[in-house]
């Protein structure tokens, strides 16, 4: 037996494995009953004008990640338990991501108390929240009317695996600071810093068809070449001469990917790793995004200019550094325009 490879996992992943078993049991258990329980409770006490108008100081709210997910997918999750809790108006318990080295990654965590020294040191009380529609703002009002009927309370509120917040941009305030202020000297970029660098995310892999009903399903997530070689020509009107670099990230075959050489200055970079893909598109002076969580995060965290694709579940915010297209590569050509020539000028390159 080995003695050091046992302690390893006991150590290291089976935290994981109990998370794991955890969020498969709440997927199986809504607790539906419980949840009508509350809602009725809710409505009863807010009819008799009982229920406080403000919910208490030292109340938290939080969303658990499922550990097996990938990290876009965590994110997503991770997002939706940071948005609630600012929409609630309740303190944010800091639910970690899975492996560990994305939270130290991300930087996320901050000064905030996280969800097990709530429970494990500080011994509040979980309360699992009723999933609502995020859309409907009486069910809303329903859900922050069941939450001031704990008032003064050491509760910490879980929202349901299922919860979603959809847009997920609203977040931006609170995490972008949060991510740039880590201490990040020691992580190469393979980025010149003197020519504008252009990060692709091209989503393959699990999106290649076998003929699987799932595989159908991911299919409208698929962009082809053509769409990112348009986004590129109209890019090139743009740079006026200026250097670059176009960098192609993405876990499909290199030779996949061979017509975008008469870009010229194009590197491939499907060996690298998730975290250093990750804060190189978070890096990039351009960044164009695919229909994944994975480059979406990046793109919620960059300074630069985001290039997405308009027909995607989550959505973007009105600004001039987000440009969005359509599933052909077309888009905003004088806005694009615009950003690029802000780009140039702050960045001296031109």
């Amino acid at each position: 037996m080995d003695i050091k490879k046992n302690i390893s996992f006991y150590r290291n992943d089976f935290p994981r494995l109990k998370a794991k078993i955890y969020y498969k049991f709440r997927q199986i258990c809504l607790n539906a009953r419980k949840n009508r329980i509350r809602y009725r409770a809710a409505e009863k006490y807010r009819k008799a004008g009982v229920i406080p108008e403000k919910m208490s100081d030292g109340v938290y709210l939080t969303k658990i990640v499922n550990p097996s997910a990938g990290i876009g997918d965590q994110l997503a999750s991770w997002i939706t338990g940071r948005y609630y809790a600012d929409l609630f108006q309740v303190h944010y318990a800091y639910a970690p991501l899975y492996p560990k080295k994305w939270n130290d990654f991300l930087g996320f965590a901050g000064d905030q108390v996280s969800l097990e020294e709530l429970i494990h040191k500080q011994h509040y009380k979980k309360v699992w929240l009723p999933p609502f529609d995020e859309t409907d703002d009486g069910q809303i009002e329903k859900i922050a009317s069941l939450m001031r009927l704990y008032q003064n309370q050491k509760v910490v509120f879980l929202l349901e695996l299922t919860q979603i917040y959809a847009e997920q941009y609203g977040v931006i305030g609170r995490i972008r600071p949060l991510f740039h202020a880590v201490h990040r000297e020691r992580e190469e970029l393979i980025y010149d810093p003197h020519r504008i660098n252009i990060a692709l995310h091209i989503r393959r892999g699990d999106i290649v068809q076998d003929g699987s009903p799932e595989k159908a399903q991911l299919q409208n997530r698929w962009l082809d070449n053509s769409y990112y070689m348009g986004i590129l020509d109209r890019i090139m009107k743009c740079l006026s001469g200026a250097d670059y670099g176009i960098y192609i990230f993405s876990q499909g075959e290199k030779d996949e990917f061979e017509e975008f050489l008469k870009y010229g200055q194009v590197e491939f970079c499907n060996e690298m790793s998730a975290m250093q893909s990750f804060l190189h598109l978070v890096k990039a002076d351009i960044l164009i995004t695919s229909k994944s969580s994975f480059s979406y995060k990046p793109a919620l965290l960059s300074y630069g200019i985001k290039i997405c694709p308009r027909n995607f579940w989550h959505g973007y915010p009105e600004a001039e550094d987000w440009i969005l297209a359509d599933d052909r590569g077309r888009l905003d050509q004088n806005k694009l325009e615009r950003a690029i020539r802000m780009k140039l000028r702050d960045s001296d390159r031109g």
